[in-house]
């Protein structure tokens, strides 16, 4: 079994930082999947901070308030990088889309893909904000193709949760930034929960 920390949005606050150390105390996770938004537009020291506070492994993606600096920094950290990169794990094959993703994701097709880390959810899972949907119906398309185990998101801070897409489990865990992230456990099976400081 490999246990995830899915962790997102942090935001730059010292909640965010505090809540993934307390995470990976408490759960004893083999790796922490971050899905985007380390930062709220900078400052990159404060990324660079992030990244290195953790002995455990990390696999990173930027978000949309993730500066070029943030992104440089998660890829200068090639253990931490996964902006458009697939790595193994574990046993587990991992496939990062960076914000925005620069692959062409028709060549991925067919390639054994265990788990997708995406800022963006796809459309239709935990990408509700008021009574619509903003998740990405393009990468709605590329998951059903390609058909991975899991995929972890963030973004969408009023869509935590967990739901399927034909056989795929869908993790949000919300933001970090209010003390919320989600534990994932893989074998044969995925049990995904949500996760919070009380």
């Amino acid at each position: 079994m490999v246990r995830i920390l899915a962790v997102a949005d942090m935001h730059a606050s010292s909640m965010g930082l505090s809540t993934c150390k307390r995470f990976v105390n408490e759960f004893e996770p083999e790796i922490m999947v971050v899905a985007g938004d380390i930062t709220n537009f900078g400052p990159t020291e404060w990324a660079e901070k992030f990244l290195d506070a953790f002995e455990l492994p990390l696999l990173a993606v930027n978000g949309n308030c993730d500066l070029d600096g943030v992104t440089s920094a998660i890829k200068s950290r090639d253990h931490n990088d996964m902006i458009d990169r697939r790595k193994e794990f574990l046993g587990l094959e991992f496939l990062g889309l960076g914000y925005p993703s620069g692959l062409d994701f028709d060549t991925l097709i067919g390639e054994n893909i265990d788990v997708v880390v995406s800022h963006v959810p796809p459309r239709g899972c935990n990408d509700m904000v008021l009574d619509q949907r903003i998740g990405d119906h393009y990468l709605r398309d590329f998951l059903r193709r390609l058909e991975p185990r899991l995929v972890i998101s963030g973004h969408v801070h009023e869509s935590r949760g967990i739901c399927g897409l034909e056989g795929i489990v869908c993790v949000n865990p919300g933001p970090a930034k209010d003390g919320l992230g989600a534990i994932i456990d893989i074998n044969d099976e995925i049990k995904a929960r949500l996760i919070e400081i009380v």
